[in-house]
């Protein structure tokens, strides 16, 4: 049985590690806000306005897995309906649609090598991912803050 800790990536081990991320893509460009600057007497020009859909648009989030020689499927995250389309991905759908589905046979493919690398969200933190990942025996790497080059799945 193997440990469920954290270890150095050296070139011979790198082809084991799954990295993992989601990301949010929103059809109608970015639904963040904006800063607007006006000159005086500007402020209802028609310059001064962005025509744009409601509620920022439609967006998706999609989870995806890679390594050097292999890759997940993508998997659309679906909104709960029963929070009126405010949750996203909770901790126990992280289990059952990811891990158990995409990275549990992953580990088993790869063997005693194999490291798994996740950021640090709600969904992943949680006490019941954290418990099933010592269930299932795989090693977790610390994901480096704020490390834009292991986001691949960001320039989608």
């Amino acid at each position: 049985m193997r440990n469920n800790r954290s270890s150095e990536l050296d070139v011979g081990t790198r082809g084991s590690v799954l990295f993992s991320d989601e990301t949010r893509i929103c059809i109608h460009g970015s639904d963040r806000r904006r800063k607007v600057y006006r000159r005086p007497r500007e402020r209802f020009a028609d310059c001064c306005f962005e025509e744009r859909s409601a509620y920022g648009g439609v967006s998706c989030t999609i989870w995806g897995a890679n390594s050097i020689g292999a890759q997940t499927d993508p998997e659309f995250i679906r909104r709960d309906d029963r929070f009126h389309g405010r949750r996203g991905l909770t901790a126990a759908r992280y289990i059952e649609e990811m891990l158990a589905i995409h990275v549990v046979p992953y580990d088993d493919y790869i063997g005693d090598e194999f490291t798994f690398m996740h950021d640090k969200a709600t969904s992943h933190t949680a006490r019941i991912v954290q418990d099933y990942i010592v269930e299932v025996c795989f090693r977790v790497k610390q994901w480096p803050a704020y490390s834009s080059d292991l986001n691949p799945i960001e320039n989608l």
